[in-house]
């Protein structure tokens, strides 16, 4: 499913069904946020990346799970990702916005 909002970090959230490997419970995975960042990548602990986790965590607050997300938060990371970790992805594209497949 996708999610379009204007005038948010995030305009532009992915959310996919998966499944935990170890209890095999489902779950949904928000993606989203997109920024150029040249040959400096973010480090796990960036304010930059957190600024966006917890846009996306507002968003499943909004869309998806309003009554659950405030205990889930309490709860603290493992009830918000698998393992209790956040994850990020770095693809690389061209100034273009193409992917760059060689």
């Amino acid at each position: 499913m996708k999610i379009h909002r204007r005038g948010y970090k995030v305009e532009d959230i992915n959310i996919t069904v998966a499944q935990d490997q170890t209890t095999g419970e489902d779950f949904l995975i928000f993606g989203g946020g997109h920024c150029y960042v040249r040959l400096n990548r973010p480090t796990p602990d960036s304010p930059e990346l957190w600024a966006l986790y917890h846009e996306l965590e507002d968003a499943a607050g909004i869309y998806i799970f309003r009554a659950a997300i405030t205990p889930a938060k309490a709860r603290g990371p493992p009830a918000m990702c698998p393992g209790g970790h956040r994850r990020f992805c770095i693809r690389p594209f061209t100034l273009a916005g193409l992917g760059v497949f060689e």
